[in-house]
């Protein structure tokens, strides 16, 4: 996954699968009103295109550990659990 890794790198968007910086909030408050916040918008639909290219990019039977996840860093971090942290049954399953 280090190709994956690099690639956001490249982009300046390595910062949603390090959990450098928090995602905006949903809404921003102006004068006592709260509307949607445009940053956040354009940061979800950011995070939900690197969270597919995740997705594409294994193989078919880890697809279901990160489909549950909701953020692109939280797949990144499923994944990095799986192949830092391997045990038996993730090994079989893996040399499958």
């Amino acid at each position: 996954m280090t190709s994956e890794s690099n690639l956001l790198g490249c982009y300046d968007l390595h910062h949603y699968i390090d959990d450098t910086h928090a995602p905006p909030p949903p809404t921003v408050t102006i004068t006592d009103v709260a509307s949607p916040n445009p940053t956040y918008t354009t940061w979800k639909r950011q995070d939900r295109l690197i969270f597919n290219a995740l997705l594409g990019a294994i193989s078919i039977s880890l697809q279901p550990l990160i489909a549950r996840t909701t953020t692109s860093l939280d797949a990144w971090q499923t994944l990095a659990n799986i192949y830092v942290k391997p045990f038996r049954g993730h090994i079989k399953q893996l040399k499958e």
